[in-house]
C-alpha cells in the first residue's frame, strides 16, 4: 500500500500491527561557544508525525507524536536519488501526540 502526507513523497511501507512509521524528527543541534552539542544529548522526547500506521492502532496519518528516540528502530525507504529516512515504532512506546482539535484550529 502506498500512503501519502503532504510533506513527503510516496512510501510504499505497511508497518506491522501496532507499529508506526514515522517522519525523521529534525536534527536539533546547539552551539556553546565553540562546542556543539548534538541533539541526542539530552533525554527529551522528540516530535515528528506519522506518515504510515499499522493495523490496530489509535493514531491516524499526519498525527504529530511525542517518543524517546532510543526506542525507535532507523529505517531508510525509497529508490535511488528519492531515499528518505525513517523511524519505525511500536504504537505503545508513543509517550503521547498533540490534540488533534488544538492543531486543527491553528491551521484555520
Amino acid at each position: 500500500m502506498a500512503l501519502t502526507h503532504s510533506n513527503m513523497s510516496k512510501v510504499d511501507f505497511v508497518p506491522n500491527e501496532r507499529h508506526l512509521l514515522l517522519e525523521e524528527p529534525e536534527d536539533k543541534e546547539q552551539q556553546i561557544g565553540k562546542v556543539i552539542l548534538p541533539s541526542g544529548h539530552e533525554d527529551r522526547p522528540e516530535e515528528t508525525t506519522v506518515v504510515a500506521i499499522g493495523e490496530n492502532v489509535d493514531y491516524e496519518i499526519g498525527d504529530v507524536v511525542y517518543f524517546h528516540e532510543n526506542r525507535a528502530t532507523a529505517l531508510i525507504l525509497g529508490e535511488g536519488k528519492n531515499l528518505k529516512k525513517y523511524l519505525i515504532i511500536r504504537a505503545g512506546d508513543i509517550i503521547g501526540r498533540r490534540n488533534r482539535k488544538r492543531v486543527a484550529k491553528k491551521t484555520k
